[in-house]
C-alpha cells in the first residue's frame, strides 16, 4: 500500500509539464486516497478466501467421510449453487465496481474544481450549479455501493434456507434407510456443528469473490497509470 501510493506520487511528480496539465489532479488524488486503499485490500480479501475454502474442504471431506451418499449429495448442492450465484452475479459485479471508480473520479473533480473555484462560486452564486453538478455522481457512487452490499447479503439468506432444507432431506434418507432413532439424532448433531461452521465459510467465500470482481476495474486502473506513465517516462 505504501509503495504504490509512493510511486504514484512520484510518476505524477515525475510528469512534464504538459503531462501535468492535461491530467486532472482529481483522478491522481483519487487514486492515492481511494482506489491504492482498495486495491491493498484485496490481498486481504484473496487470503480470506484461500483461508475459508481450506475451511470449507476440511469439513466437507470429515463429513464425506462419515456419512458418504447424504454428504455427497449436499455438498454437491451447495458447489453448485454456489458457482449458479457466482456466475450469475459476477458480470453485474464488475459493471457496479466500474461505475463505483467512475463516479468517485467525477466527486473528486467536481470537489477540487469547487474549492479552486470557490470565490467565484461565492460571487456568481453558483452553488445550487455546483450542487446539482455533484448529485448525480454522488447519487450513482453511493447506490452501486448500497448495491453490492445487498448483493453480499443474499448469499447468508440463501444457504440457511438451503441448509434447514439439507436436513429435513437427511432425516427422511435416513429413516427411509431404517436407521435408528438415535442414530439418526447423532448424525443431524455432527451435520449441525460442521453446517454451523460451513455456512460461514460459504458466504465469506462468495463475498470474498465478489469483492475481488467489484474492486477489479481499481486494480486495472492503477495498473494501467503505472505503466502508461512508466512507458512516457521511459
Amino acid at each position: 500500500n505504501i509503495q504504490i501510493t509512493q510511486k504514484l506520487f512520484r510518476l505524477r511528480l515525475d510528469q512534464n509539464f504538459i503531462q501535468f496539465y492535461e491530467q486532472k489532479s482529481s483522478n491522481i488524488l483519487n487514486l492515492i486516497t481511494k482506489e491504492v486503499a482498495n486495491y491493498a485490500s484485496m490481498v486481504l480479501v484473496f487470503f480470506s478466501l484461500i483461508s475459508e475454502l481450506c475451511i470449507f474442504l476440511s469439513l466437507s471431506i470429515f463429513i464425506l467421510i462419515y456419512q458418504p451418499f447424504v454428504s455427497l449429495l449436499i455438498v454437491a448442492i451447495i458447489v453448485l449453487l454456489g458457482s449458479i450465484f457466482f456466475q450469475l452475479t459476477k458480470g453485474y459485479t464488475e459493471k457496479q465496481g466500474k461505475i463505483r471508480l467512475e463516479n468517485s473520479r467525477k466527486q473528486l473533480n467536481i470537489l477540487n474544481d469547487a474549492v479552486g473555484s470557490f470565490v467565484n462560486i461565492k460571487l456568481y452564486k453558483l452553488q445550487s450549479f455546483f450542487s446539482s453538478l455533484f448529485a448525480k455522481p454522488n447519487y450513482l457512487f453511493n447506490t452501486s455501493v448500497k448495491k453490492i452490499k445487498i448483493l453480499k447479503s443474499i448469499p447468508k439468506i440463501l444457504f440457511e434456507f438451503l441448509i434447514i432444507i439439507s436436513m429435513s432431506v437427511t432425516i427422511l434418507i435416513l429413516y427411509k434407510n431404517n436407521i435408528e432413532a438415535e442414530n439418526i439424532l447423532v448424525v443431524l448433531g455432527v451435520f449441525a456443528a460442521a453446517a454451523y461452521r460451513i455456512l460461514p465459510s460459504i458466504t465469506k467465500i462468495l463475498s470474498s469473490l465478489q469483492s475481488l470482481k467489484y474492486n477489479v476495474a481499481s486494480v486495472e486502473n492503477i495498473l494501467s497509470i503505472i505503466l502508461e506513465e512508466e512507458k512516457k517516462n521511459n
